[in-house]
């Protein structure tokens, strides 16, 4: 849809925002009941909202209706922020833009515009794990951190905190019980272990980056000869820019390549890509009910794996327990928290189910399609082995990133969640894999080595 925030369009839906926002009262948790009138009240607005665009006649397309409450939800939690109504719309408008650049035709669009670069610099990345030094290829979790094993049990999933963002389906907290015990990747798949599934299934040009010919790449890691070939970037976002020839071996642009990070996780990884390799490795991408059980480690209604401070002294590179953005965004990282981009896998210290990189260094896809409206168990009961709508267009991510900053994106949390389409891939998109049955055959509960 074409969304011109200067039309009709915005100004039907600044009306009907502005009657929504009542004046702030204390916070206070819905009930079921006042969140299914919420959404009949929004369709209602919705078919004034479609009556309103016919009466005017005007050509353009109007909203779906996940759009338009995807937008009323971002107008009132814009207002209950206290930002005035045109900071909503500059940072909504901004938000937009970079998601547009997502899709495929834009995608399709910037390839056709972008420098060929891939003949200018030699291929030198590894193409098979066969070709890597034994020494290096030794280096630990080059091959990954292991498989735990996740009890079966039950947890509140969601949150109602400070730093949740309404807009994103996050609240309420729901119980929620994960019936069957499965194993989980300690920490996330590694560009060594991306790299042996690529060889062994013949995966050469046919990752969704290498398809589309380029990936988004943060400014500060693209290199300066690179840079000024290349005149785009996302509107509102101009640190992410179109590189051509980036992918999983080149994770900054086709002058560099992964070789002195294999034990870094694997990035410019599309949902198609990611799924394709869980499977080839006997599992799945985990549900976001998974997921989150898995990042809690045990603790209930926190919002990190290690309890509801950011920043407690639990490692040797700095004082933070995750890999996120420390410095002034999005100019300068000072690299307090260790890196300055992605952190070798299993860097930081595991929660309680073992598990490391749960939050933060990148974010992960799941199984699930997006929806920013949550299943809501009936009053006193539980949700039972949760999964997304059954059909959509895009996926579900969980953990945050290295990009993820308090003053921009608070997303580094357990029950934080963005979504993107399945063919998507940026320089800080990566995943890791469930499996029902441990695929050693060892079911002793204890981790084990792959």
């Amino acid at each position: 849809n074409n969304l011109n925030y200067n039309d009709s369009n915005s100004k039907l839906i600044k009306h009907e925002a502005r009657q929504q926002v009542q004046p702030q009262q204390p916070p206070r948790k819905k009930t079921p009941q006042e969140q299914q009138q919420e959404i009949q009240m929004m369709m209602a607005q919705y078919q004034h909202y479609l009556q309103y665009m016919e009466e005017q006649g005007n050509e353009e397309d109007p909203l779906s209706p996940q759009e338009f409450m995807e937008y009323m939800n971002y107008m009132k939690a814009g207002q209950e922020a206290g930002l005035s109504p045109e900071e909503i719309q500059t940072k909504y408008a901004q938000e937009m833009q970079a998601k547009a650049m997502q899709t495929p035709e834009m995608q399709e669009e910037l390839k056709n515009n972008l420098p060929d670069l891939n003949a200018k610099y030699k291929d030198v990345a590894y193409s098979k794990v066969e070709d890597i030094p034994a020494d290096i290829l030794n280096i630990d979790k080059t091959m990954g951190c292991g498989i735990v094993k996740i009890p079966a049990g039950k947890f509140f999933m969601g949150s109602e905190q400070d730093e949740n963002y309404e807009e994103d389906g996050e609240a309420p907290y729901r119980k929620v019980k994960i019936s069957k015990p499965f194993y989980m990747d300690a920490c996330e798949v590694t560009n060594a272990q991306y790299l042996q599934f690529w060889d062994a299934k013949k995966m050469k040009g046919k990752t969704e980056a290498e398809k589309y010919g380029w990936s988004f790449v943060f400014e500060l890691l693209v290199s300066d000869e690179v840079n000024k070939e290349v005149h785009s970037a996302v509107q509102g976002a101009e640190w992410w820019i179109p590189i051509p020839g980036s992918d999983f071996r080149h994770p900054s642009g086709p002058d560099m390549s992964f070789n002195d990070k294999l034990n870094h996780p694997a990035i410019h990884i599309g949902w198609t890509d990611a799924n394709k390799y869980c499977k080839w490795k006997g599992g799945r991408l985990p549900t976001e009910s998974e997921w989150e059980y898995g990042c809690r480690g045990a603790l209930e209604k926190q919002k990190f794996p290690w309890g509801n401070d950011r920043t407690p002294n639990l490692t040797d590179h700095g004082t933070f327990s995750m890999n996120i953005f420390t410095g002034e965004p999005y100019s300068k990282d000072n690299g307090k928290d260790g890196w300055n981009s992605t952190a070798i896998v299993g860097s930081y210290s595991p929660n309680g189910y073992g598990l490391y990189d749960m939050t933060g260094n990148v974010w992960e896809w799941t199984s699930d399609y997006w929806s920013p409206r949550p299943k809501i168990p009936p009053k006193g009961r539980r949700l039972v082995d949760p999964k997304g709508p059954k059909a959509g267009r895009d996926r579900v991510m969980k953990g945050g990133s290295y990009m993820c900053h308090p003053t921009t994106c608070r997303r580094y949390r357990c029950s934080g969640r963005s979504h993107a389409e399945p063919d998507s891939s940026t320089g800080n998109l990566g995943f890791r894999c469930v499996y029902d049955k441990n695929p050693d055959g060892d079911d002793d509960g204890e981790k084990t080595e792959l």
